[in-house]
């Protein structure tokens, strides 16, 4: 039995911990912050609960269409927040029990590596530890990226925007990535003036262009002022905007980690730099998650955690391909490549579309604005890229992801049965729509 070591109980640290154990080895994890890293205590498990407590006062204001008249809600900000961290506290004592039936050693503890073979635990009380495992994974995530020049009372992280004791009256969010566009949605909701900056030309850099600028569309009739190509001078900024939320990314936690004493590589903004199978330049250490780099997403941090317990193990797998979700209204979710990307590197491509409106079970919701996007090898008939712009797209994702984890062509894709009525019948009618076979939508 091998002992092995997790550095960091985030989402790549403790499902790697858990499969280990569950394989058969002996598993030491440390973190010397709150079990579930980020993504549990302040990343997507807060904000989720946050848009879906907030999603009930959109909801009311669309019932009107129909006939359904809610007075005005009244938030008590305090109690919403006492909720939303009762749901983190008790996802971390889930965790917390799967490591006591799973026989994993939890410590609360910094981590330093000593030499490549040797790590120090340094305890909250002072106590010092010095293990050697057989191996280690080196799991420690990733912290907010902050402006040079944004310092000050208003300037704060998507940290602090989870913590904040009053619903500010107008936030001005710099960056227009998943996290900015999320706090936007949230904040807009509970009735601040929004305003999100960014310097690129789209919303969301990176994602399918065309989808990109249609949620633009969509966020800007919610109220959600979005300015494009702008650079900020955050000295004027301050004087006018009551708080200012920085989101133009994340970095590496790995300033302490003591990997200069190991020969661990890493490229120019502190990434760990790492194999197909996530090892590092050191045999025995491997590094998985955010701290190896983009897509910073937990889900693709608990596929990796899998496939290096499993190679540990001596059952080594691949993992293909990563969704993204974007947890706006409509959410946003994709897999595969953009259509960009794929003329880019000389694809031949096929592209079929379907709307909103043509999905039956949209309109018994009163959703209308949305679309699904298929990107198609001219050649092979083989699924390149899915978009969905759709309530529940975070949902619907995961079929798409099937589909491209097992090569598929649309031609087989199509062949499934979709259920009626269902927002499902939107990936449906735009992977029919590739070969001008859509049913519900115009094959033009």
């Amino acid at each position: 039995m091998a002992h092995i070591l997790v550095i960091g109980a985030g989402p790549g640290g403790y499902v790697a911990a858990i499969r280990l154990a569950q394989l058969g080895q002996k598993v030491t994890i440390c973190d010397h912050r709150e079990i579930g890293g980020v993504c549990l205590n302040r990343g997507c498990i807060p904000t989720k609960a946050l848009l879906y407590a907030t999603s009930i006062i959109s909801s009311s204001n669309q019932a009107q269409a129909f006939g359904i008249k809610f007075s005005e809600p009244v938030i008590d900000w305090v109690r919403l927040n006492n909720w939303k961290n009762s749901v983190v506290e008790k996802i971390r004592q889930g965790i917390e029990y799967l490591f006591r039936v799973n026989n994993i050693e939890f410590i609360p503890a910094f981590a330093r590596f000593l030499n490549p073979q040797e790590v120090e635990l340094k305890k909250r009380d002072g106590e010092i530890i010095k293990l050697t495992p057989d191996k280690i994974i080196i799991a420690t995530g990733s912290k907010p990226v902050a402006l040079s020049n944004a310092s000050g009372s208003k300037a704060i992280t998507s940290d602090e925007a989870l913590q904040l004791t009053d619903i500010p009256k107008e936030l001005l969010i710099v960056g227009a990535g998943a996290v900015g566009l999320e706090f936007a949605t949230i904040y807009s909701r509970l009735g601040s003036k929004v305003t999100v900056v960014e310097m690129m030309d789209q919303i969301l850099p990176g994602a399918d262009q065309e989808v990109a600028h249609y949620l633009a569309r969509i966020l800007e009739k919610q109220g959600i002022e979005i300015r494009l190509k702008t650079k900020l001078l955050l000295e004027s900024v301050y004087r006018q905007t009551q708080t200012v939320l920085i989101a133009i990314g994340r970095k590496p936690n790995t300033s302490d980690l003591g990997l200069e004493n190991t020969g661990i590589a890493q490229d120019k903004n502190g990434f760990i730099m790492v194999s197909k199978f996530y090892s590092t330049r050191v045999p025995n250490i491997y590094a998985i998650g955010d701290v190896i780099g983009p897509p910073l997403l937990a889900h693709k941090a608990m596929a990796q955690g899998i496939v290096v317990a499993e190679l540990i193990a001596g059952t080594p797998n691949v993992m293909k391909v990563v969704p993204v979700c974007v947890y706006t209204d409509p959410e946003l979710a994709f897999v595969g490549m953009t259509e960009e990307e794929a003329r880019n590197i000389g694809k031949e491509v096929l592209i079929g579309r379907s709307n909103l409106l043509a999905i039956g079970r949209a309109h018994t919701m009163n959703r209308k604005d949305g679309m699904a996007k298929v990107i198609v090898d001219k050649h092979s008939d083989r699924i390149l890229g899915v978009h969905i712009l759709a309530p529940e797209a975070s949902n619907l994702i995961a079929e798409a992801t099937l589909a491209l984890s097992q090569d598929m062509t649309v031609k087989e894709f199509v062949r499934t049965v979709h259920p009626h009525p269902t927002l499902s019948e939107l990936l449906l009618e735009a992977a029919e729509n590739v070969h001008k076979k859509s049913i519900h939508t115009l094959n033009r």
